[in-house]
């Protein structure tokens, strides 16, 4: 009988949360399936809540607008956010020296410490998370 791992915690990019409010985007469906059946093995990432936010702002969301989503969004995430932590922001600071992008490279920080697998279809957000395991790996 084979013995079952430890599962791996997943961590949800902000694409997610983008599709969860979106009927009409590609990812909505999986948003739904990711968002709908969060648990303490599938986390949001911090810095994507921040991020959302100011998509929200960027893209118009009146101050209503923006509260329906958040009040949404506390009934189904209910806690289960990945805290950020000053090693996610010195990570991502040196990722940043190499020309990632800001939130991006929180994301991937974060997901790495956490031994995390980002919930992403960001490629960016990927190659950096590689970036800072293989990195890891060789210290």
């Amino acid at each position: 009988m084979r013995k079952q791992g430890k599962q791996r915690i997943k961590l949800i990019d902000t694409v997610y949360l983008v599709a969860y409010i979106n009927p009409t985007d590609k990812l909505h469906k999986e948003a739904l399936q990711l968002i709908e059946n969060i648990n303490q093995q599938t986390l949001v990432s911090s810095y994507a809540l921040i991020e959302f936010d100011l998509i929200m702002k960027s893209r118009g969301f009146t101050e209503d607008e923006r509260i329906d989503t958040w009040t949404l969004l506390e009934t189904k995430i209910n806690g289960n956010i990945a805290n950020p932590h000053p090693q996610d922001h010195r990570i991502a600071t040196e990722l940043q020296k190499l020309n990632y992008d800001y939130f991006d490279s929180l994301i991937a920080a974060q997901a790495a410490r956490l031994k995390a697998q980002p919930q992403t279809t960001d490629k960016m957000i990927i190659q950096a998370y590689n970036k800072i395991i293989r990195t890891h790996q060789k210290s």
